[in-house]
């Protein structure tokens, strides 16, 4: 969000003082000191008056979802209390008319991520690593020991 002080660009600001300052006897067509410094104002008025409406907008965005939680929990109260009502006291085309009204969860309500366990435990498993699997280290030396000629080769000698 832009504040007045930031509203200008820097280089602008300084033009704008220029103009105020040592131009100030200097006029263009169409621009002098007079008409750069009421344009500024204006631009900074602006910002500040769209700073205070964002401030506004944010606020009343807030208020009308805690009013909507609100209205919502409310409304599943009384979808409950009108089904033990029609259950009991209530015509059956009544019950037949609440089943069939499904509200929305509210955001405490809904579920929660689910976690992988392992069948052997109820413990949770370790998140799977992405990517490929790493390669398996090769053998660093230049002949590798494979059957029973490297055996006997690696059998100490006695004399």
């Amino acid at each position: 969000m832009s504040t007045p002080s930031d509203a200008l660009d820097p280089s602008l600001r300084e033009l704008v003082e220029l103009f105020a300052g040592p131009l100030a006897t200097v006029s263009f067509p169409g621009v002098d000191g007079r008409r750069l410094g009421t344009l500024a104002a204006q631009v900074e008025a602006d910002t500040a008056e769209l700073a205070r409406l964002d401030a506004a907008a944010a606020a009343l965005r807030q208020r009308l979802s805690d009013a909507r939680d609100d209205l919502l929990q409310r409304a599943q109260r009384a979808l409950a209390y009108a089904r033990v009502y029609a259950d009991g006291e209530g015509p059956p085309e009544l019950a037949a008319q609440l089943d069939a009204v499904v509200l929305p969860r509210t955001r405490s309500q809904r579920p929660a991520p689910a976690v992988a366990t392992t069948a052997a435990t109820a413990e949770p498993a370790a998140p799977r690593k992405r990517g490929r699997p790493r390669k398996e280290p090769q053998p660093t030396t230049l002949f590798a020991a494979a059957g029973p000629a490297a055996t006997v080769a690696a059998a100490p000698v006695v004399s």
